[in-house]
């Protein structure tokens, strides 16, 4: 069966839609870079999620997942992830689940709160590791507890489906294991 009145607007809507696409698909590393400091800095954990490579979150969870198998911490899931068991926990999305616990993390530290808003990020470059791995360093200025920090760092990103992805700092991907204790 032909649509003839269907055609004109499909294809509108893909002219219109590709040229999005492809901006952000050859957006480069300090874009990305640039776009996650910003959702940081704004407190959306959601877009920031998004930012990130896959198996970065999948990392992630896996430690929340290796923690709480063996204590069942039902009360700290609950409070943390809005879950009452480890099954729960390994039913959410790794996305989400990166989601609650920064969401959370930062509300609950008035620290946290005080450095995200006060985070200034400079990126000052990139330095390329082959053709899928590239190192941002930016400039971090921030107050926290009274006190103005200044730090250079480097955050990795890795090319996921052709779009640069942030891969997890080793401070965050080990935040489990600090937990643990």
């Amino acid at each position: 069966m032909r649509m003839p009145g269907l055609r004109v607007p499909l294809v509108l809507a893909a002219l219109l839609l590709l040229p999005r696409l492809a901006a952000a698909q050859d957006d480069g590393p300090e874009q990305v870079a640039q776009r996650y400091f910003a959702t940081m800095r704004a407190g959306d954990w959601r877009a920031n999620a998004a930012l990130m490579h896959p198996q970065a979150l999948e990392s992630f969870k896996a430690g929340f997942v290796r923690l709480a198998a063996p204590s069942e911490a039902a009360g700290a899931l609950e409070a943390v992830f809005g879950v009452r068991n480890v099954a729960e926990l390994q039913a959410v999305p790794a996305a989400e689940l990166y989601e609650r616990f920064m969401r959370k993390s930062v509300s609950e530290s008035s620290g946290m709160q005080e450095l995200f808003d006060t985070a200034e990020f400079q990126v000052v470059g990139h330095v390329a590791e082959g053709e899928e791995t590239a190192h941002v360093v930016y400039r971090l200025r921030a107050v926290t507890e009274g006190m103005e920090v200044t730090r250079l760092a480097v955050i990795t990103l890795r090319r996921h489906q052709g779009a640069w992805k942030v891969v997890l700092t080793g401070e965050v991907a080990g935040f489990p294991s600090v937990i643990a204790g």
